[in-house]
């Protein structure tokens, strides 16, 4: 009897740990965040900064204006060679888009960044970190320049596990 119940205990905790296990591996997904989550980086244009249920757009008739961005992800897997995302935005009127994604560690400290200018009207486009300038306690932003008159935007950014 003694013997049943210790089998059956151990069966159920490694059935436990295997569904732990598969979990863990199933934990990291890609997180992908609304343009919504950008903001205006000078205050002093918050007015021209609009964000909507599809992004952020700068509605200044005059001039482009700047929004920062979080990236919400989780840690790399232990194989990535990079840190990986996707900008996807648009741009008209032969308007151009530029964005430079940061990596910082948590002491505030620069470990990286990479940029990129958009004119396309539709883009999805790849940006990468290397994974030894993202660490586990490293936090990433973004940086974009929208031009003006709604002539650009960023809808999103998905993160890549």
């Amino acid at each position: 009897m003694g013997t049943t119940i210790g089998r059956v205990l151990s069966i159920a905790s490694l059935a436990c740990a295997l569904t732990l296990i598969a979990s863990a591996a199933q934990a990291q997904q890609q997180i992908n965040s609304s343009g919504a989550i950008c903001a205006a980086t000078d205050n002093t244009h918050v007015g021209d900064i609009q964000t909507n249920t599809n992004g952020v757009f700068n509605m200044s008739t005059t001039a482009s204006r700047y929004v920062t961005c979080a990236v919400p992800r989780t840690p790399l897997n232990v194989s990535s060679t990079n840190a990986s995302f996707y900008l996807d935005g648009t741009d008209a009127n032969s308007a151009q888009t530029t964005c430079i994604l940061y990596s910082y560690n948590y002491t505030g400290t620069l470990l990286d960044s990479t940029s990129v200018t958009e004119t396309a009207a539709t883009f999805d486009q790849l940006m990468q970190i290397p994974a030894a300038d993202a660490g586990t306690f490293a936090y990433i932003s973004m940086l974009c320049l929208l031009p003006a008159n709604q002539n650009g935007s960023v809808l999103g950014i998905t993160s890549l596990p």
